[in-house]
C-alpha cells in the first residue's frame, strides 16, 4: 500500500455548540492516526481556533446553516484534496476515535476492491456504569478514489454507486478501532428541538417519503413517553400508531425500520 493510501483526512461539521473539553479529547484521539482535519463551520460566532490544541493541520470553510446535514457534510467532504489522501473519515464534535493501534488493523487487511468500511459506533453510554447501551454501525472510513454523496437533511447517510464493496470492522477488530460518542445516554443539548424542526420540514416537503414518516412517528412516540398520564399522552400515542401504520403501508424494502415500526 502506497504512502498516500495510508494517509487519512478527517471531515467534520460544526456550529456554535461545541465544547472545549470534548474538542480537545477528539483532537487528541485523532492526531496520532490522521493527517488533517477539514471543518465546515456553520456557526454564528467567530470560527474556532482549535489549532492551538493539536499539531494536526486544521482547515476551515465558512457556510450558512440551512437545516440540512447532508448538504453541510457534502461541502465538508469536498474540502479534502483527494490527491493527498487515500482515505477519509467523518466524525462529529462530540465523538472520539478509539484506536490504540491506529488504522493499521483495518488497512493491512483490506482488499483492493473495498471502497468503504463500516465501523462500530458506541453511540450512547450509560453514565453510571460506562456501558454502551446503544451501538450503531456506520459508514465511516471511505476511499477518496470513489464517488460519495451524503443524502437526507436529517439522520443523513453517505451513499456510493450501486455495487460498491464495503467491509465491516467487527468482532475483535471492532474493539480495536471504533468511534465513541461522548454524549451520555439521555443527554439532549437542544438536539431534539432542532431535529424535530428538520423532520417536520422534510415531512411536509416529502409526505410520501417513508424515511420521514418513520421519524415523525418516532417523535410522536417520544413525546408520548415524556407526557404525564392523561389525554395529551393518549393523543400522542394515537398519533404515533397512525404514523407507524402509514409508514408500514408504504411501498419500500423491508429493513430494521420496518421491524421497529411493527413492534412499536
Amino acid at each position: 500500500m502506497t504512502e498516500r493510501n495510508r494517509r487519512i483526512a478527517v471531515s467534520m461539521i460544526s456550529g456554535d455548540d461545541w465544547r472545549k473539553e470534548e474538542i480537545k479529547r477528539l483532537l487528541e484521539s485523532l492526531e496520532p492516526h490522521c493527517h488533517a482535519l477539514y471543518v465546515n463551520w456553520n456557526g454564528t460566532k467567530r470560527k474556532p481556533r482549535w489549532g492551538a490544541w493539536t499539531s494536526m493541520p486544521i482547515h476551515y470553510m465558512q457556510s450558512k446553516w440551512e437545516d440540512d446535514f447532508a448538504a453541510t457534510r457534502n461541502d465538508a467532504y469536498r474540502m479534502i484534496p483527494k490527491k493527498d489522501f487515500g482515505w477519509w473519515l467523518w466524525v462529529d464534535t462530540d465523538d472520539i476515535l478509539v484506536a490504540p493501534e491506529g488504522f493499521a488493523p483495518i488497512l493491512d487487511d483490506i482488499d483492493p476492491y473495498t471502497r468503504g468500511v463500516f465501523m462500530r459506533y458506541a453511540y450512547a453510554i450509560e453514565p453510571n456504569t460506562g456501558h454502551c447501551v446503544v451501538e450503531q454501525w456506520r459508514e465511516r472510513l471511505m476511499s477518496t478514489d470513489w464517488l460519495w454523496m451524503w443524502k437526507w437533511p436529517i439522520h443523513e447517510i453517505c451513499l456510493a454507486p450501486q455495487g460498491t464493496q464495503f467491509t465491516r470492522a467487527d468482532g475483535e477488530l471492532g474493539q480495536k478501532v471504533y468511534i465513541e460518542h461522548l454524549r451520555k445516554s439521555g443527554e439532549d443539548r437542544g438536539a431534539r428541538d432542532r431535529n424535530r424542526r428538520i423532520i417536520m420540514k422534510a415531512y411536509r416537503q416529502y409526505p410520501n417519503e417513508p424515511r420521514y414518516a418513520y421519524y415523525f412517528a418516532n417523535e410522536c412516540l417520544a413525546e408520548a413517553e415524556n407526557s404525564e398520564p392523561g389525554p395529551r399522552k393518549v393523543q400522542f400515542c394515537d398519533s404515533a400508531i397512525v404514523a407507524y401504520q402509514k409508514f408500514l403501508g408504504m411501498k419500500m424494502v423491508q429493513n430494521d425500520d420496518t421491524y421497529g415500526a411493527s413492534v412499536r
